[in-house]
């Protein structure tokens, strides 16, 4: 016989605590408050872990925010600075990879400042670069951070349609551009 018993804090749903009991035996009233019991304590547990989980990573981000503060008001050199910055957004985010890209207002295009982990954006020829190009484009024009789930998918990229499967193979889609901007301007 199965016996279910929902786990819930603060009315969410968190799991199913499922016991399998001899066939034709239902629980008895006794077992079922010892069950009860036990999902409520796994209900406390849960979202004690959870809150812990997402106290930790507020405490690491505020201490990852510091860090970069701290370097970059430290930082003259251009070069250092750029690498100070996607270093400190790769780690921050915990991202594959991150690239700065400068845009040269002269010339209407982007040049890659500095990159940190995994950036196939780097390579010009890859059909990465054009994807974070357009989402980059996209968020100076609108003078806010964008973000895309799938560049692949993304209906507001236009992106061409033969990129075929070396695009494909990319597993990490996602991207997320923020223009830097200089207050007032």
């Amino acid at each position: 016989m199965y016996y279910g018993a929902p786990i819930r804090a603060a009315g969410e749903l968190l799991g199913v605590l499922s016991v399998n009991l001899p066939a034709g035996a239902p629980p008895t009233p006794e077992e079922r408050d010892m069950i009860e019991t036990l999902v409520g304590q796994a209900a406390v547990a849960m979202r004690n872990a959870r809150l812990f989980a997402q106290s930790e990573a507020r405490r690491r981000a505020a201490k990852s925010l510091a860090e970069i503060s701290r370097d970059l008001a430290q930082a003259l050199d251009p070069e250092i600075l750029a690498q100070q910055i996607v270093d400190g957004a790769r780690d921050l985010l915990q991202s594959q990879g991150a690239i700065l890209l400068r845009f040269d207002s002269d010339l209407s295009e982007f040049a890659t400042t500095a990159t940190a982990g995994n950036t196939p954006a780097a390579d010009m020829e890859s059909p990465v670069a054009l994807a974070v190009h357009n989402v980059a484009a996209r968020a100076i024009r609108e003078r806010r951070p964008v973000g895309v789930q799938d560049f692949l998918v993304d209906a507001l990229l236009a992106l061409p349609s033969d990129w075929g499967s070396h695009a494909e193979s990319i597993t990490d889609r996602a991207l997320l551009a923020v223009p830097l901007t200089v207050q007032g301007g």
